[in-house]
């Protein structure tokens, strides 16, 4: 449609669906550079690449290694946004430095090339830039997942996600939901380095426990990603260290704690009335909350703590997890 040509071959649209189109595969990288080689030669004097196409241009080139031709591309936008504003005697407004903010958060977030990737997430704990550095959490994910990826330094990794938490945390910006995600960002990393048990793992994770602690109270966000995690030792000792570290915290706990415990016990050779115990502790906390049925959830959960544990024939108590699903299915049912 001729009347749509303009609207999507407009410089913001462009610097929007580049980044998608590149990895999609739809676009090699040299049919992306093309086109924005040809708008920027287009450009009489004076004027400016829309701040938006210089943003998206930035992604593709992270995303595609060429981490030179990004920062060159940076260090335009930056200099276009500040020699336009400057001569016209004013600071520029925020709406126009959040294209610099968003370039800063793709280099954390999609360069490779970790040195860079940690000057300039440094540079926003910092907080050293003209323009503001939030550390979003979706950046700092892709930031661990790419150290990780790229150097295999496990103490790296562990001190990226203590600092943001630091700075999550002098902000007073996290919250559950920011617990969930990020721990398991972490945590999915700790558990690929330490892949089986053993007392130095164990020692390790106790020492984590201890270090986010001190940092913020032991949240139900943090405990449930290390008893879904921690699965993959099917250990018992473990399993117990969490619950008790759990325990001995004060946080609420709602139906997903205990449905995260039991869906664990189908992991570790526990003792039937620890899953029973468990199970009654989730319909307590079910009926403090105004429930008056067990949820379609719980019954999983509890079928994952027996019946459908696929270690269950490794476990000296087979017999009495059947008989437990099958015994407590005829009373609620």
């Amino acid at each position: 449609n001729p009347h749509l040509y303009h609207i999507f071959t407009s410089e913001p649209v462009l610097g929007s669906i580049f980044p998608f189109l590149v990895v999609s595969g739809d676009f090699d990288f040299g049919e992306i550079l093309e086109i924005y080689s040809k708008i920027r030669d287009n450009k009489q004097h004076g004027e400016k690449l829309h701040n938006e196409l210089q943003v998206g241009m930035i992604r593709v080139c992270l995303f595609k290694n060429r981490t030179d031709d990004a920062l060159e591309i940076f260090k335009k936008l930056t200099s276009d946004v500040y020699n336009s504003f400057n001569n016209k005697g004013i600071e520029p407004p925020i709406n126009v430095k959040s294209y610099m903010t968003m370039a800063h958060l793709s280099f954390i977030g999609f360069c490779k090339d970790i040195d860079t990737a940690d000057f300039f997430f440094n540079d926003a704990v910092m907080e050293s830039m003209p323009y503001l550095t939030p550390l979003q959490l979706n950046f700092i994910k892709k930031y661990l997942a790419n150290t990780w990826e790229m150097t295999g330094n496990y103490e790296k990794v562990k001190r990226i996600w203590l600092v943001t938490w630091n700075h999550y945390e002098a902000k007073k910006s996290s919250n559950s939901s920011v617990s969930s995600s990020l721990n398991d960002a972490f945590l999915s990393i700790f558990f690929k380095n330490n892949p089986s048990f053993s007392i130095e793992s164990f020692n390790e994770l106790k020492n984590i426990i201890h270090e986010y602690s001190l940092i913020r109270a032991i949240d139900e966000p943090f405990i449930n990603v290390l008893l879904s995690k921690s699965t993959s030792w099917h250990n018992s000792e473990v399993f117990e260290y969490i619950l008790n570290v759990a325990n001995s915290n004060n946080f609420s706990k709602t139906n997903v704690f205990y449905r995260c415990c039991l869906k664990a016990c189908g992991s570790v050779d526990v003792d039937y009335q620890s899953i029973l115990t468990l199970f009654r502790q989730l319909l307590s906390n079910n009926a403090s909350n105004g429930m008056k049925y067990i949820a379609h959830a719980d019954w999983v959960a509890l079928r994952d703590a027996t019946i459908n544990s696929p270690y269950l024939m490794s476990f000296q108590s087979v017999n009495d997890r059947i008989d437990l699903y099958f015994k407590l299915w005829k009373i609620c049912s």
